[in-house]
């Protein structure tokens, strides 16, 4: 597909750049909203206590990394960029506004669609944001640099908006004011989806809607697993210890038939890979160990009031948004 053929907007960009940032942006506050709030719903409606609550975390966020590359097949091959992240953006939605349903088979159903909404929209928003600039364009990183502060400025204002939310007025409340911005994010985007040219386009031969209702099909299954996963959470350490082994092993197999420099890259990729497993591992105790022990451990209170746990969500998105215009100058 050739790149997208769009005029330039102010700054040199593309327009559909800035209808992706705020697409994008919204699309965070939903996910990063919910995620403040995720492991203190569970401890206080199920009574897991904290460690089962840190548990239904890891497992629900594991398979939102695994489900990206699903997501990445379904856009090339059935139905596009722009198709799946309207579709991805919907199911969020409603898996939000499922969660405000104090019911086991509510929770896990709506876990389920943020998974499988997640998986459609993340990745393929970011490859119409690469996909908006001629190969060799040397304004794409920037561009990138500008989308992915859309993303950390939705992670920013997330936990400040449906964490207090959520803690002052009720749990369920938090996660529809995520709901609301998912589909502040779809509308933006279906507003705006003309200013990306080609980029996104639905593949040849794939118009119309029997390849949508194929991918329903297909996701509907993926969401049955997912709920079922979900409802037996010790087998989870199994089940993404074999989907590593078998990516790895994949990607050794390839790099085994290839000359030594791809060869040499495989196998670099292969312990990247490893290292990212333990970037993300520590990362993501923000939403479970470290929210509780901002929770348990830390003096919250300025005079009389006293500042919602989850507004520490936000600071790792502060830190972003201080430092990367910083760090883009010396790179």
């Amino acid at each position: 597909m050739k790149p997208a053929a769009a005029g330039p907007a102010p700054e040199g960009h593309p327009p559909g750049l800035y209808m992706l940032f705020f697409a994008e942006l919204w699309e965070r506050f939903c996910y990063y909203g919910m995620r403040a709030l995720l492991a203190f719903y569970v401890a206080a409606t199920f009574a897991t206590g904290e460690g089962g609550a840190a548990l239904t975390y890891g497992a629900f966020t594991s398979l939102v990394y695994a489900t990206g590359i699903l997501g990445g097949w379904a856009a090339d091959r059935m139905l596009g960029a722009q198709r799946a992240v309207i579709l991805g953006g919907i199911m969020m939605a409603a898996g939000e506004f499922l969660l405000m349903v104090p019911t086991e088979i509510c929770f896990l159903s709506g876990l389920a669609l943020l998974v499988i909404g997640c998986g459609l929209f993340k990745p393929n928003i970011s490859n119409m944001v690469g996909k908006l600039y001629a190969p060799g364009d040397n304004r794409r990183d920037q561009g990138f640099v500008i989308f992915y502060m859309g993303i950390n400025l939705g992670a920013f204002i997330a936990p400040l908006i449906c964490g207090y939310v959520g803690e002052t007025y009720g749990w369920r409340w938090g996660f529809m004011v995520a709901g609301l911005g998912m589909l502040l994010g779809i509308g933006t985007f279906i507003a705006g989806r003309g200013r990306l040219g080609g980029a996104g386009a639905v593949p040849e031969g794939k118009e119309g809607f029997a390849p949508v209702a194929q991918i329903l099909f297909m996701w509907a299954a993926l969401g049955l697993t997912i709920y079922y996963l979900l409802s037996k959470q010790e087998w989870m350490f199994v089940v993404m210890t074999s989907l590593m082994g078998a990516v790895v092993a994949l990607l050794l197999g390839i790099a085994i038939t290839r000359g030594k420099v791809e060869r040499d890259r495989m196998i670099g990729l292969v312990i990247l890979l490893f290292a990212n497993t333990f970037f993300w591992a520590l990362f993501e105790q923000a939403g479970s160990s470290l929210n509780f022990f901002a929770l348990n451990c830390t003096d919250r209170t300025l005079g009389s009031w006293e500042m919602p746990a989850t507004w520490f969500q936000s600071v790792n998105a502060v830190c972003i948004i201080a430092f990367a215009p910083l760090f883009v100058q010396l790179w």
